[in-house]
C-alpha cells in the first residue's frame, strides 16, 4: 500500500484516489453494470404478485412518517404533506396504480393524523388545511391517472418486447444499446450482463461496409421519424458475423433514442 500523495492517477479508464490505507476506484464499466441490475430490478417490481406490492407499498407509507418525524423539528407544521405526495409518486411508478392508490390513502390518514393541526385528531379545523388535503388528493389523483395511461402504453409494448417474436432493441444515436430482448442477445450472442455493461453497441457491431447503410437509415429517421427496414450484418460476440433485416423508429422529440425490430 502507498502513503497518500494527494495524485490522481487516471489508468485505462480506471480512476484511482490514493487514500492511505485504500485506494477507491471508480470503474465505468462495473457502475454501468450496477446501475443496469438497478434499473431491472427496480423494473421487476411492478411484476412482483399484488401481496407483496400492496405490503412494501404500505412499508413505503410508515418509512416516510418516519422520515416526516425526523424532520419536524425543522418543518413543524409548514407542508405537513409534501412526503406523501413524493411516496405517491414513488409507489405508483415503481408499484402500479393499485398500490399508488394505496399510498395515497393511507398517506392522508397517517399525514392528516401526525402532522396537520390539531395533531392525533382526523379534524380539519381551518381553510388552510382542507386546501392542504384536497391539494394531496388532486395531485396524487392526476399522478396516478397520467402514470396509470403510461403504464398501460408501456406494458402493450412491453409483451411485444418480451415476447421473442423479433429481435428487438432500445437504442441511442451516438451507437449504445441501453435495452435488449432475448431474442436479439442470442441472435449476437451477448449477454444481459454485457448489455448492462454497456459493451453492446450497434455502431461498434456494425461492419464497416454497412455503414453507409445505417448513416441513409440514420437520415431517414431524423426526416421522417422511420426508416426503411433494410438488410445488413452485425458482428456477433465471437466474431463471426449474422445477417439481419433491421427497421427502426425514433419515439422522442429530441430524436436521440429509438426502437428496432431485427
Amino acid at each position: 500500500m502507498h502513503a497518500f500523495r494527494g495524485d490522481f492517477v487516471d489508468t485505462d479508464a480506471r480512476v484511482c484516489v490514493g487514500v492511505a490505507p485504500i485506494f477507491f476506484r471508480f470503474e465505468p464499466g462495473k457502475v454501468r453494470l450496477r446501475l443496469g441490475r438497478i434499473t431491472t430490478a427496480l423494473r421487476d417490481l411492478s411484476r412482483l404478485d399484488p401481496g407483496r406490492r400492496y405490503a412494501l407499498a404500505a412499508v413505503l407509507v410508515m418509512l416516510v412518517v418516519m422520515l416526516r418525524f425526523a424532520l419536524d423539528p425543522v418543518l413543524g407544521d409548514e407542508l405537513p404533506m409534501l412526503a406523501f405526495y413524493a411516496n405517491v409518486m414513488v409507489t405508483g411508478w415503481l408499484l402500479g396504480t393499485g398500490p399508488g392508490v394505496l399510498a395515497c390513502v393511507l398517506g392522508y390518514f397517517l399525514g392528516v393524523w401526525f402532522f396537520v393541526e390539531p395533531r392525533n385528531s382526523l379534524e380539519l379545523d381551518t381553510i388552510k388545511d382542507w386546501t392542504t388535503v384536497l391539494r394531496y388528493f388532486l395531485i396524487s389523483v392526476l399522478f396516478l391517472l397520467i402514470n396509470h395511461a403510461l403504464r398501460q402504453r408501456d406494458r402493450r409494448l412491453r409483451t411485444f418486447f418480451d415476447s421473442g417474436m423479433v429481435g428487438t432493441l432500445y437504442w441511442t444515436m451516438d451507437g449504445r444499446v441501453t435495452d435488449a430482448n432475448d431474442n436479439f442477445l442470442r441472435m449476437v450472442g451477448y449477454t444481459r450482463e454485457d448489455l448492462h455493461a454497456g459493451l453492446i453497441r450497434w455502431d461498434k457491431m456494425t461492419p464497416p461496409e454497412y455503414v453507409a447503410q445505417d448513416e441513409r437509415a440514420l437520415h431517414d429517421l431524423r426526416t421522417t421519424g422511420v426508416d426503411t427496414p433494410y438488410e445488413k450484418e452485425f458482428y456477433r460476440k465471437d466474431g463471426s458475423r449474422v445477417r439481419v433485416i433491421a427497421g427502426a423508429t425514433l419515439f422522442d422529440r429530441t430524436q436521440q433514442e429509438g426502437v428496432a425490430f431485427i
